[in-house]
């Protein structure tokens, strides 16, 4: 258990004391900035009667300390000043306190989370420097403002994670305008991370090639959870992506990253996956869109670009806007963005992804399998940006090896698809039927409802799995629904 350290005013020392900085005694003691105050050497003072606290040189949290936050604090870093913690940093202040630089000319490096050491940081506004930790323990960061973050002192990011075990979190953050990427890892980390709820805007405000989350994959038995995040771009940063998740050295490979729920909007690039291992990625529930901020087509500017193998499970997502929808290059993995044959195969996927206005130079991209070793993508039960979903006009959107013989297919259409002459279509189940009166499609569960037209097209689907799906928009005609979950199909007339 921490004890309370009890402080006796220090003997005043000179300046020169300051620039070795200061050590904390390493006794289990607990530290305020109010308590540091008071010791001179420390190079901590506070400007009488407030909570301002300016902090003049390098600390060292010793293992075993731990330094505290208190509600109100506004702590002030001089130029080039880092607070290093080997012990425990409860930055975790009841209502709200910040740390900012000293002035304007002042860049101070931040604080640096070392060997055993750990922060938890909530209800702070962080200002004009950076966080790293390369600890062997988890870190939290919650409630948090960091604006402005990163100077000359690092170009890497606002919070850079290289720790080497357990789980990064940070939720309900806001992150705005830093110079360079707001969450960032080394290329060889292997650290999963928890980012959600949080908001990213303008980052990497100096247009280097660096997305706003910029982290390496977790590892062989490790997780990304990136969830409910809204990441905004700035038209004016040509150069700066939405998410990437890589391992170009192939030091960390296998694991998987789960990207649920997110808005990637105006950047030059959505969501990105490189790796030089096998790795799993997940994208379910995205909406990706208007990422197209790359001036030059042919170096970026895709809602979702995969190089490596890496195996994709992707449904639910609206991929709208970008210079190419989907870009799947080099030596790929299973890309599956719909697949939807064999309902209780392991790896069933409904699709359910909506393209919409993916293109550049007039031509429409909304999927383009430029794999290198002929690798066969499925993408089957999506809306594609055609007004017929049939397959001769679904072809021509999606690029792959029947416009160029080198590259891989793209498998868009089922073989199950509700077969061109439905007029021997009927009901096949009880559990599936159409309410004439509610002029709606039923299932007894929820899932993805496809309704075809008479010649075999979609005429309406929905974009994740109802119980009840209105077609009361349809023109009057007789259509087919099909229960993409179960595979039964109800044949009904819309008066």
């Amino acid at each position: 258990m921490k004890k309370i350290f009890t402080f006796i005013l220090a003997s005043v020392t000179s300046m020169a004391a300051f620039a070795v900085g200061y050590t904390t005694a390493g006794d289990n003691s607990i530290y305020t900035f109010a308590d540091l105050s008071k010791i001179a050497e420390s190079g901590v003072t506070v400007k009488k009667g407030t909570q301002i606290y300016t902090v003049s040189s390098d600390i060292e949290i010793a293992a075993t300390d731990l330094l505290k936050l208190e509600s109100g604090d506004v702590v002030k870093l001089a130029d080039a000043v880092e607070i290093t913690v080997r012990g425990e940093a409860f930055f975790e202040p009841l209502s709200s306190a910040m740390i900012t630089r000293l002035d304007d000319l002042c860049e101070p490096k931040g604080i640096n989370v070392k060997g055993d050491g750990s922060i938890v940081m909530r209800n702070v506004v962080y200002e004009y420097a950076q966080i790293r930790t390369s600890a062997t323990t988890s870190c939290r960061f919650k409630d948090c403002t960091f604006r402005y973050n990163g100077t000359k002192a690092s170009t890497s990011g606002t919070l850079i994670l290289n720790n080497t075990d357990g789980t990064t979190s940070i939720e309900n953050c806001r992150f705005i305008e830093g110079a360079s990427s707001a969450i960032s890892q080394a290329a060889n980390a292997a650290h999963p991370l928890n980012i959600e709820n949080c908001y990213f805007y303008h980052n990497t405000t100096e247009n280097a090639n660096r997305p706003q989350i910029n982290i390496s994959n977790p590892g062989a038995n490790g997780e990304h959870y990136i969830a409910g995040n809204m990441i905004i771009g700035d038209s004016n940063s040509t150069k700066v992506g939405g998410i990437a998740v890589s391992d170009l050295i192939g030091s960390n490979g296998g694991g998987k990253t789960i990207i649920l729920n997110n808005t990637v909007f105006n950047c030059r690039y959505g969501v990105t996956a490189m790796s030089a291992s096998a790795t799993l990625m997940i994208l379910e529930g995205n909406s990706i869109t208007h990422n197209c901020n790359e001036t030059n087509p042919n170096n970026g500017g895709s809602g979702i670009s995969i190089y490596g193998p890496v195996d994709v499970y992707a449904t639910g997502n609206l991929i709208e806007g970008n210079l190419w929808g989907v870009t799947i290059i080099g030596k790929a993995g299973n890309v599956n963005f719909g697949k939807t044959d064999d309902p209780s195969a392991e790896d069933y996927n409904p699709g359910n992804n909506i393209f919409k206005n993916n293109g550049n130079g007039g031509v429409d991209y909304d999927f383009y399998n430029n794999s290198s070793n002929a690798v066969t993508c499925y993408a089957q039960g999506n809306v594609w940006n055609v007004a017929e979903q049939d397959s001769v006009s679904v072809s021509k959107v999606v690029w792959d090896k029947y416009d160029t013989a080198t590259l891989g297919e793209v498998i868009f259409v089922s073989a199950n698809k509700t077969p061109s002459n439905v007029e021997s279509v009927t009901q096949s189940s009880n559990n599936f039927t159409y309410d004439a009166q509610a002029c709606e499609v039923k299932a007894t569960n929820a899932a993805p409802i496809t309704v075809y037209s008479m010649t075999g097209t979609v005429a309406k689907m929905s974009s994740t799995p109802v119980v009840a799906l209105k077609v009361d928009e349809l023109v009057e005609g007789v259509y087919v629904a099909r229960n993409e979950n179960t595979g039964d199909t109800v044949k009904f007339q819309k008066k």
